[in-house]
Protein backbone atom coordinates (compact mmCIF):
# COMPACT_ATOMS: atom_id res chain seq x y z
CA UNK A 1 0.00 0.00 0.00
CA UNK A 2 1.42 3.59 -1.02
CA UNK A 3 1.94 6.13 1.94
CA UNK A 4 1.98 9.45 1.31
CA UNK A 5 5.69 9.86 2.22
CA UNK A 6 6.33 7.30 -0.91
CA UNK A 7 4.23 9.84 -2.58
CA UNK A 8 6.18 12.92 -1.65
CA UNK A 9 9.22 10.96 -2.36
CA UNK A 10 8.68 10.40 -6.28
CA UNK A 11 7.18 13.92 -6.04
CA UNK A 12 10.82 15.82 -4.89
CA UNK A 13 12.60 13.48 -7.25
CA UNK A 14 10.44 14.60 -10.73
CA UNK A 15 10.33 12.48 -13.93
CA UNK A 16 12.69 12.36 -16.63
CA UNK A 17 11.76 12.64 -20.57
CA UNK A 18 11.55 8.66 -20.53
CA UNK A 19 9.22 8.20 -17.23
CA UNK A 20 7.14 10.60 -19.01
CA UNK A 21 7.25 8.84 -22.24
CA UNK A 22 6.58 5.36 -20.50
CA UNK A 23 3.51 7.43 -18.81
CA UNK A 24 2.31 8.13 -21.22
CA UNK A 25 2.55 4.95 -23.25
CA UNK A 26 0.84 3.06 -20.11
CA UNK A 27 -1.87 5.10 -20.39
CA UNK A 28 -2.38 4.94 -23.95
CA UNK A 29 -2.61 1.19 -23.15
CA UNK A 30 -5.10 1.72 -20.54
CA UNK A 31 -7.32 4.12 -22.65
CA UNK A 32 -6.91 1.33 -26.14
CA UNK A 33 -8.40 -1.53 -24.02
CA UNK A 34 -11.27 0.63 -22.41
CA UNK A 35 -14.45 0.49 -23.33
CA UNK A 36 -15.11 3.77 -24.42
CA UNK A 37 -12.72 3.89 -26.08
CA UNK A 38 -13.86 1.38 -28.33
CA UNK A 39 -17.37 1.74 -28.33
CA UNK A 40 -16.60 5.55 -29.56
CA UNK A 41 -14.31 4.00 -32.32
CA UNK A 42 -17.12 1.72 -33.23
CA UNK A 43 -19.84 4.21 -33.55
CA UNK A 44 -17.41 6.75 -35.86
CA UNK A 45 -16.54 3.60 -37.89
CA UNK A 46 -20.17 2.64 -38.34
CA UNK A 47 -21.25 5.88 -39.16
CA UNK A 48 -18.73 6.52 -41.61
CA UNK A 49 -19.81 2.91 -43.01
CA UNK A 50 -23.43 3.09 -42.96
CA UNK A 51 -22.96 7.18 -45.04
CA UNK A 52 -20.58 4.79 -47.91
CA UNK A 53 -23.06 2.33 -48.02
CA UNK A 54 -25.68 5.05 -48.16
CA UNK A 55 -24.42 5.97 -51.65
CA UNK A 56 -23.40 3.19 -53.13
CA UNK A 57 -26.74 1.90 -53.19
CA UNK A 58 -28.01 5.65 -54.12
CA UNK A 59 -25.91 5.81 -57.03
CA UNK A 60 -25.73 2.15 -57.97
CA UNK A 61 -26.52 2.15 -62.33
CA UNK A 62 -26.51 5.86 -62.22
CA UNK A 63 -24.83 7.07 -65.27
CA UNK A 64 -21.12 7.94 -64.32
CA UNK A 65 -21.39 11.57 -65.09
CA UNK A 66 -24.22 12.19 -62.94
CA UNK A 67 -22.76 10.60 -59.91
CA UNK A 68 -21.28 12.81 -56.98
CA UNK A 69 -17.41 12.88 -56.57
CA UNK A 70 -15.43 11.63 -54.16
CA UNK A 71 -15.36 14.68 -52.13
CA UNK A 72 -19.28 15.24 -52.22
CA UNK A 73 -20.07 12.12 -50.15
CA UNK A 74 -17.88 12.89 -47.29
CA UNK A 75 -18.96 11.80 -43.95
CA UNK A 76 -18.13 15.21 -42.09
CA UNK A 77 -20.39 17.04 -44.81
CA UNK A 78 -23.01 18.90 -43.72
CA UNK A 79 -25.08 17.85 -46.60
CA UNK A 80 -24.83 14.47 -45.65
CA UNK A 81 -27.44 12.33 -45.58
CA UNK A 82 -26.93 11.05 -41.53
CA UNK A 83 -24.56 13.87 -41.32
CA UNK A 84 -27.35 15.89 -38.45
CA UNK A 85 -28.14 13.04 -36.41
CA UNK A 86 -24.40 12.18 -35.81
CA UNK A 87 -23.15 15.78 -35.23
CA UNK A 88 -25.80 15.66 -32.51
CA UNK A 89 -24.46 12.91 -30.70
CA UNK A 90 -20.29 14.37 -31.31
CA UNK A 91 -20.85 16.01 -27.64
CA UNK A 92 -21.31 13.15 -26.13
CA UNK A 93 -19.10 10.96 -28.31
CA UNK A 94 -15.99 13.02 -27.52
CA UNK A 95 -16.32 12.35 -23.61
CA UNK A 96 -15.92 8.53 -24.35
CA UNK A 97 -12.53 8.28 -25.16
CA UNK A 98 -10.59 8.35 -21.55
CA UNK A 99 -12.16 11.56 -20.08
CA UNK A 100 -13.73 9.43 -17.55
CA UNK A 101 -10.50 7.83 -16.44
CA UNK A 102 -9.32 10.06 -13.59
CA UNK A 103 -12.91 9.64 -11.90
CA UNK A 104 -12.26 5.61 -12.78
CA UNK A 105 -9.02 5.73 -11.17
CA UNK A 106 -10.16 7.39 -7.81
CA UNK A 107 -12.99 5.08 -7.51
CA UNK A 108 -11.32 1.77 -8.14
CA UNK A 109 -8.93 3.47 -5.50
CA UNK A 110 -5.67 3.08 -7.61
CA UNK A 111 -4.60 6.79 -7.92
CA UNK A 112 -2.05 6.83 -5.66
CA UNK A 113 -0.56 3.66 -6.70
CA UNK A 114 -0.39 5.30 -10.57
CA UNK A 115 0.89 8.69 -9.45
CA UNK A 116 3.87 6.68 -7.08
CA UNK A 117 4.50 4.59 -9.55
CA UNK A 118 4.78 7.91 -12.30
CA UNK A 119 5.17 10.30 -10.35
CA UNK A 120 1.85 13.41 -9.83
CA UNK A 121 2.90 15.54 -12.57
CA UNK A 122 3.83 12.89 -14.96
CA UNK A 123 0.58 11.39 -14.39
CA UNK A 124 -1.61 14.34 -14.87
CA UNK A 125 0.16 15.27 -17.86
CA UNK A 126 0.32 11.66 -19.38
CA UNK A 127 -3.13 11.37 -18.87
CA UNK A 128 -4.09 14.86 -20.65
CA UNK A 129 -1.66 13.48 -23.65
CA UNK A 130 -3.94 10.24 -23.71
CA UNK A 131 -7.14 11.99 -23.72
CA UNK A 132 -6.09 14.81 -26.75
CA UNK A 133 -4.43 11.27 -28.65
CA UNK A 134 -7.60 9.32 -28.05
CA UNK A 135 -10.34 12.38 -29.00
CA UNK A 136 -7.80 12.50 -31.40
CA UNK A 137 -7.48 9.15 -33.34
CA UNK A 138 -10.47 7.70 -32.54
CA UNK A 139 -12.76 10.06 -34.87
CA UNK A 140 -9.74 10.99 -37.33
CA UNK A 141 -9.08 6.93 -37.94
CA UNK A 142 -12.44 6.14 -38.72
CA UNK A 143 -13.18 9.35 -41.18
CA UNK A 144 -9.47 9.04 -42.67
CA UNK A 145 -10.72 5.26 -43.77
CA UNK A 146 -14.35 6.11 -45.33
CA UNK A 147 -12.10 8.95 -47.48
CA UNK A 148 -10.10 6.43 -48.75
CA UNK A 149 -13.03 4.30 -49.52
CA UNK A 150 -14.94 6.94 -51.24
CA UNK A 151 -11.90 7.82 -53.39
CA UNK A 152 -11.94 4.09 -54.37
CA UNK A 153 -15.02 4.04 -55.34
CA UNK A 154 -16.37 7.33 -56.78
CA UNK A 155 -15.56 9.02 -59.77
CA UNK A 156 -13.66 12.34 -59.70
CA UNK A 157 -16.71 13.64 -62.04
CA UNK A 158 -16.04 17.19 -60.75
CA UNK A 159 -19.32 17.23 -58.90
CA UNK A 160 -19.15 19.38 -55.56
CA UNK A 161 -20.88 19.86 -52.81
CA UNK A 162 -21.28 23.14 -53.69
CA UNK A 163 -22.50 21.68 -57.70
CA UNK A 164 -20.44 21.12 -60.80
CA UNK A 165 -17.57 23.35 -62.06
CA UNK A 166 -19.66 24.57 -64.44
CA UNK A 167 -22.13 25.59 -62.86
CA UNK A 168 -23.14 29.27 -63.13
CA UNK A 169 -23.58 30.04 -59.13
CA UNK A 170 -20.70 28.02 -58.24
CA UNK A 171 -18.20 30.97 -58.32
CA UNK A 172 -21.04 32.81 -56.11
CA UNK A 173 -20.56 29.92 -53.80
CA UNK A 174 -17.40 29.31 -53.53
CA UNK A 175 -16.24 32.91 -52.47
CA UNK A 176 -19.59 33.84 -50.89
CA UNK A 177 -21.11 36.62 -53.53
CA UNK A 178 -24.58 34.98 -52.69
CA UNK A 179 -24.66 35.73 -49.31
CA UNK A 180 -27.69 38.82 -48.68
CA UNK A 181 -26.90 39.75 -45.45
CA UNK A 182 -23.57 42.03 -43.95
CA UNK A 183 -21.32 38.93 -42.08
CA UNK A 184 -17.91 38.94 -41.23
CA UNK A 185 -16.74 36.02 -43.04
CA UNK A 186 -18.57 34.93 -46.61
CA UNK A 187 -17.18 32.25 -48.71
CA UNK A 188 -15.55 29.03 -48.06
CA UNK A 189 -12.21 28.82 -46.46
CA UNK A 190 -9.18 28.19 -48.45
CA UNK A 191 -11.31 28.48 -51.08
CA UNK A 192 -8.30 27.66 -53.67
CA UNK A 193 -7.61 24.64 -51.87
CA UNK A 194 -11.06 23.35 -52.42
CA UNK A 195 -10.82 24.26 -56.38
CA UNK A 196 -7.79 22.41 -56.72
CA UNK A 197 -8.31 19.52 -54.29
CA UNK A 198 -11.59 19.39 -52.90
CA UNK A 199 -10.93 16.25 -51.22
CA UNK A 200 -7.53 17.68 -50.05
CA UNK A 201 -9.73 20.31 -48.67
CA UNK A 202 -12.05 17.36 -46.74
CA UNK A 203 -8.61 15.81 -45.38
CA UNK A 204 -7.78 19.95 -44.11
CA UNK A 205 -10.97 19.45 -42.39
CA UNK A 206 -10.91 15.58 -41.39
CA UNK A 207 -7.56 16.84 -39.14
CA UNK A 208 -9.31 20.09 -37.79
CA UNK A 209 -12.38 18.27 -36.63
CA UNK A 210 -10.13 15.56 -35.06
CA UNK A 211 -7.94 18.29 -33.09
CA UNK A 212 -11.03 20.25 -32.20
CA UNK A 213 -12.48 16.33 -30.54
CA UNK A 214 -9.06 16.53 -29.07
CA UNK A 215 -8.98 19.40 -27.42
CA UNK A 216 -12.46 19.07 -26.37
CA UNK A 217 -11.53 15.28 -24.77
CA UNK A 218 -8.84 17.11 -22.90
CA UNK A 219 -11.12 20.03 -21.43
CA UNK A 220 -13.69 17.16 -19.98
CA UNK A 221 -10.83 15.35 -18.14
CA UNK A 222 -10.20 18.86 -16.78
CA UNK A 223 -14.00 19.28 -15.76
CA UNK A 224 -14.16 15.29 -14.48
CA UNK A 225 -11.29 17.20 -11.34
CA UNK A 226 -14.57 18.45 -9.79
CA UNK A 227 -16.76 15.46 -10.02
CA UNK A 228 -16.32 12.78 -7.23
CA UNK A 229 -18.55 9.41 -8.45
CA UNK A 230 -20.99 10.26 -11.20
CA UNK A 231 -19.02 10.30 -14.48
CA UNK A 232 -21.90 10.30 -16.80
CA UNK A 233 -22.29 14.02 -15.89
CA UNK A 234 -19.37 14.70 -17.85
CA UNK A 235 -21.61 14.40 -20.81
CA UNK A 236 -23.36 17.23 -20.09
CA UNK A 237 -20.44 19.98 -20.09
CA UNK A 238 -19.49 19.82 -24.06
CA UNK A 239 -23.47 19.38 -24.72
CA UNK A 240 -24.26 22.00 -22.77
CA UNK A 241 -21.67 25.05 -24.34
CA UNK A 242 -22.52 23.53 -27.79
CA UNK A 243 -26.28 24.18 -26.79
CA UNK A 244 -25.98 27.56 -25.36
CA UNK A 245 -23.84 28.80 -28.61
CA UNK A 246 -26.53 27.24 -31.08
CA UNK A 247 -29.29 29.41 -28.59
CA UNK A 248 -26.63 32.82 -29.18
CA UNK A 249 -26.65 32.30 -32.94
CA UNK A 250 -29.90 32.58 -33.15
CA UNK A 251 -30.10 35.91 -31.60
CA UNK A 252 -26.95 36.88 -33.33
CA UNK A 253 -28.47 36.67 -36.94
CA UNK A 254 -30.45 39.69 -35.94
CA UNK A 255 -27.64 41.53 -35.16
CA UNK A 256 -25.07 42.19 -37.95
CA UNK A 257 -21.91 41.51 -39.39
CA UNK A 258 -23.15 38.40 -38.10
CA UNK A 259 -20.87 35.81 -36.52
CA UNK A 260 -21.50 32.75 -36.35
CA UNK A 261 -21.77 31.01 -33.21
CA UNK A 262 -22.57 27.31 -34.20
CA UNK A 263 -19.07 25.28 -32.88
CA UNK A 264 -19.75 22.68 -35.16
CA UNK A 265 -20.24 24.30 -38.41
CA UNK A 266 -16.69 25.88 -37.93
CA UNK A 267 -15.20 22.30 -37.84
CA UNK A 268 -17.10 20.12 -40.77
CA UNK A 269 -17.33 20.68 -44.14
CA UNK A 270 -20.64 23.63 -45.18
CA UNK A 271 -21.04 26.67 -47.37
CA UNK A 272 -22.04 28.53 -43.76
CA UNK A 273 -21.44 31.97 -43.96
CA UNK A 274 -20.14 34.19 -41.08
CA UNK A 275 -17.26 31.81 -39.77
CA UNK A 276 -14.95 34.07 -38.46
CA UNK A 277 -11.31 32.19 -37.84
CA UNK A 278 -10.30 33.99 -34.82
CA UNK A 279 -13.79 32.86 -32.82
CA UNK A 280 -13.24 29.22 -33.43
CA UNK A 281 -9.12 30.08 -32.92
CA UNK A 282 -10.57 31.87 -29.70
CA UNK A 283 -12.64 29.08 -28.51
CA UNK A 284 -10.37 26.53 -29.46
CA UNK A 285 -7.20 28.46 -27.36
CA UNK A 286 -9.74 28.90 -24.33
CA UNK A 287 -10.44 25.22 -24.14
CA UNK A 288 -6.48 24.96 -23.94
CA UNK A 289 -5.89 27.63 -21.62
CA UNK A 290 -8.72 26.44 -19.20
CA UNK A 291 -6.70 22.40 -19.18
CA UNK A 292 -3.06 23.76 -18.78
CA UNK A 293 -4.74 25.96 -15.91
CA UNK A 294 -6.90 22.75 -14.40
CA UNK A 295 -4.00 20.35 -14.74
CA UNK A 296 -0.86 22.87 -13.43
CA UNK A 297 -3.64 23.03 -9.97
CA UNK A 298 -4.15 20.25 -9.96
CA UNK A 299 -0.99 18.91 -9.65
CA UNK A 300 -0.12 21.87 -6.88
CA UNK A 301 -2.93 20.41 -5.24
CA UNK A 302 -2.14 17.00 -4.78
CA UNK A 303 1.70 17.70 -4.53
CA UNK A 304 0.70 19.79 -1.51
CA UNK A 305 -1.58 16.96 0.11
Amino acid sequence: MYTNTDLMMKNTKGASMKEYINAISMQMRLMINKKEFQITYIINAGYVLLTYLYYVIYYWGDDVSTVSSSSAVFSLLSKSVFFDLYISIVPFLVVLPFAMSFVDDKKNNILPGLQVRSGVKAYYISKAVACFLGGFFSFFIPMMIGMLLNVLTFPGSGITFLGDYFDMNFDAAVTGADVLIRTRWAGLWFPRLFISSPDGYNILFCTFFSIAMGISSTFLYIVSFFIKRQKLLLMLPFFLIVSVLNIMDEFNMEHPPYVCFKVMQYITVNAMYGKDPLYIYFFLLLMILVSVFGINRQIQRDQLD
